[in-house]
């Protein structure tokens, strides 16, 4: 087997004794190293195929197989009950359902691929074979589950990149698990019992898992799970060097039991029980399955990136609007992998502030995470309208709005238009935010700006107009946000407010809102009139 790329070059693939004889370990993909995916190949970028476990964050599909022995090739040794196969899915399912527990922030969720209940046959007996001839039966079985082509590396990866399309999952792997009922030290001929591949897309199990047992194979898949979103091992005999690093965010093992490490935590990468009963996990196994917050914000580091959105194309006539564009996520930047995220974009216009409406997507580039969007606006009254458009990813990060103003001259008031902000939410009497803001415009037909505004004043239940403060100090350009601070009595108001450009012009149709003030709060109910 090819060992694991550490810090400093390669080293032998690890193990750990169990007992005198039984081994457990982990490896690195050799088609991973082919593909230019390797952690020491940072000039090659792969496709997604070979990506399907970079961090431990999302929804990620298991298929969960176990190959059946039908003696063709080797004689039968092992047949599975009914009970050992439930056996099999409820503590894989355990194992998996450990590590959702342990990270809220990674909004982590397992589906499983059943082909435990209805094992896949194969003519050899696995358990009678070293595990260097893994692909002997896992070949074997994939053919007969659909998959023929290529090595029996690349039909596992079709097989988990399948599954990641039919689940609608970020991640996928695989979980052979290989009946050793049989067997009497529940150990293949050369004695290993438990291993994955480092980033997927498998691991092996044997049912009674080495010394540990069936009672405790989601221990053994817990830890295993931890391999295949690049968690390396740390107990003593793994002889895995501190400053090996591994996973997305490229983290040094200095949790390692080999002298030196910088940090001696309890943790599932150690293996044993004791961690997995106490759910402990060292920080620096949860950096390399991706589990850092660096700025503290709720988001975990590979999710947390602000997208960007660029309109490319506008087009305005006396009956529509139409604007065309992309949004894009870049992803967060590994030190030692390729670049790749998780996060959707969704596109989103709000039309003077009263609420975030979604653009339906038009084409996605998985490449760069860029999504293409069209909008066209025809129904808009009459006025000057501001169109902001952002982007939104799954993270929860917005980009800064890209404003576009329409102007559609009222026959009245021509390019002079005032609006209030509709709040969304509500606001205590007390609170320095105004209960009462807005902006006015001023624009000629073509975009460019009109006389400037030079005051904008609000009328309380049709009472005397009084002059609102401009938000930067001074009304002197063709575009004022504005607010008015009169403290007001808990009731309910209807608020209008008007523009004057430096001709003397007074806006004739004025902004209303309707405002409702509790004794602690404030809620603005929906715009009514423009």
């Amino acid at each position: 087997m090819t060992g694991l790329l550490g810090a400093t070059g390669f080293v032998p693939a690890p193990v750990r004794a169990q007992g005198p004889t039984l081994l457990e370990g982990h490896f690195q993909a050799p088609d991973e190293l082919e593909s230019g995916a390797s952690l020491g190949n940072l000039g090659a970028v792969p496709t997604r195929f070979y990506q399907t476990s970079e961090y431990m964050i999302g929804r990620v599909a298991v298929g969960l197989v176990l190959p059946e022995s039908d003696g063709s090739i080797d004689p039968d040794q092992s047949t599975w009950t009914a009970i050992q196969r439930q056996n099999v899915i409820d503590k894989v399912r355990a194992g998996l359902e450990w590590w959702a527990a342990r990270q809220p922030e990674a909004h982590l969720s397992f589906v499983i691929d059943d082909h435990a209940t209805a094992p896949i046959t194969t003519g050899y007996e696995p358990i009678n074979h070293p595990q260097s001839a893994e692909g002997l039966w896992i070949g074997d079985m994939l053919t007969k589950m659909g998959y023929s082509n290529g090595t029996y590396f690349n039909r596992v990866r079709t097989y988990v990149n399948d599954l990641r399309t039919q689940y609608h999952t970020d991640w996928a792997f695989t979980i052979f698990v290989v009946n050793s009922s049989g067997d009497p030290d529940g150990a293949f001929s050369d004695r290993y019992f438990g291993y994955a591949y480092v980033g997927g897309p498998f691991l092996v199990m044997t049912y009674d898992n080495g010394g540990y047992g069936i009672d405790h194979m989601d221990v053994v898949a817990a830890h295993e799970v931890g391999h295949i979103f690049r968690a390396l091992d740390q107990y003593a005999s793994a002889n895995m060097p501190c400053t090996a690093v591994s996973g997305y965010l490229g983290i040094e093992n200095q949790n390692s039991q080999s002298l030196g490490c910088t940090s001696n935590l309890s943790s599932i990468m150690r293996g044993g029980i004791d961690p997995y009963t106490s759910g402990s996990l060292d920080p620096l196994a949860a950096g390399q399955i991706g589990w850092r917050d660096s700025d503290a914000d709720g988001i975990l580091d590979p999710i947390d990136t602000t997208p960007t959105l660029t309109l490319t194309t506008v087009v305005q006539s006396d009956t529509l609007r139409s604007y065309a564009g992309y949004a894009l996520d870049q992803p967060y930047p590994s030190p030692i992998r390729p670049a790749l995220s998780i996060n959707v974009i969704t596109v989103e216009y709000q039309i003077d502030g009263n609420g975030w409406l979604s653009v339906p997507a038009v084409n996605t580039n998985d490449v760069d995470n860029r999504v293409g969007f069209t909008l066209t606006l025809t129904d808009l009254s009459t006025g000057n309208h501001r169109i902001d458009f952002r982007a939104r990813n799954s993270a929860g990060n917005a980009s800064t709005p890209t404003v576009q103003m329409v102007i559609l001259p009222d026959p009245v008031d021509g390019g002079l238009d005032t609006w209030l902000t509709n709040r969304s939410s509500t606001w205590a009497t007390s609170s320095s935010q105004p209960l009462i803001s807005g902006e006015a415009t001023s624009f000629l037909a073509d975009g460019s700006c009109g006389p400037n505004i030079i005051k904008v004043e609000v009328s309380l239940d049709d009472g005397d107009w009084q002059p609102a403060q401009a938000v930067d100090g001074v009304f002197d350009s063709c575009d004022e946000g504005f607010a008015f601070n009169d403290k007001l009595v808990p009731g309910q108001y209807t608020v209008k407010a008007r523009a004057i450009d430096a001709n003397g012009k007074v806006e004739q149709h004025p902004a209303i809102l309707t405002l409702s003030i509790a004794d602690q709060h404030v809620l603005y109910l929906p715009l009514i009139a423009r």
